[in-house]
């Protein structure tokens, strides 16, 4: 080549080259990837019970459960005393039936001898009820007849329909053994107690549809005198019982 187009040519090349180092090289995209559902969460996996067991293969036995606060433990300050099954008196003993509760006998030191010799509590049967309490009494110097006793408890109730109480009133004989036994049926309402002197209204107030279970156990060191008054459905629920009791008496 002539020497004097050697350099114009030389130029025009090297400004292609520039030019196409100058030109943004075509970018190249990454495929998207395609969204995809999370795995459901799996649930925990449940170890074998054989993994869990000790040594031997003896499962741990569970610990013993504590007492609640009102149990009560063998020999401990609240364990309560087994109830006596009789009571001894003077020549006598009577079975003491389930659910009598035996209470202190009160002192009367004016007039000792009019004191009970037992006293047992039985549980009304509504809460808000007054219990019912058993009185046994002994008089053995006493000579009155049967028939006196009776009217005595007959005055102690009257009948609201005015009948004589002892109209209404039922009495049982019967003997067990050498002894003799004479049983009241009584109902009625206790009248009141008027008022004293110094004090205002009666001191108690009638206490309609009452009923009272009055027995005489006659023996050799008699008689003794067994008594329950009170609210007539709870005396019916304690019938039986008041009955059997009679009936367990023994002579010593």
């Amino acid at each position: 080549m002539h020497p004097q187009y050697r350099l114009p040519l030389v130029l025009l090349i090297a400004g292609l080259s520039a030019g196409c180092e100058r030109e943004t090289p075509p970018q190249i995209v990454a495929p998207t990837a395609s969204p995809r559902t999370a795995p459901a969460t799996e649930p925990p996996a449940v170890p074998d019970a054989s993994a869990l067991s000790p040594p031997g293969g003896k499962t741990p036995e569970p610990p013993p459960a504590t007492p609640g606060p009102d149990a009560v433990t063998d020999g401990g300050s609240d364990a309560k005393a087994p109830q006596p099954t009789e009571t001894k008196l003077d020549g006598i003993t009577l079975q003491i039936p389930q659910g009598w509760i035996p209470e202190t006998v009160p002192v009367n030191m004016s007039m000792p001898g009019m004191a009970p010799k037992a006293v047992f509590r039985l549980p009304a049967a509504q809460t808000a009820g007054e219990d019912l309490h058993v009185r046994v009494t002994h008089f053995p110097r006493m000579k009155v007849s049967d028939e006196m006793n009776l009217r005595r408890w007959y005055g102690m109730l009257v009948q609201p329909d005015g009948r004589s109480t002892e109209e209404v009133a039922t009495v049982e004989r019967f003997e067990i053994g050498t002894v003799q036994i004479v049983l009241a049926d009584i109902p009625g309402t206790v009248e009141a107690i008027g008022p004293r002197a110094g004090m205002d209204g009666p001191v108690r107030p009638a206490k309609p549809g009452r009923r009272m279970l009055a027995a005489i156990i006659k023996h050799d060191h008699g008689p003794h005198f067994v008594k329950m008054l009170g609210r007539a459905e709870d005396v019916e629920r304690w019938r039986e019982s008041f009955v059997a009791c009679l009936k367990s008496v023994k002579t010593d």
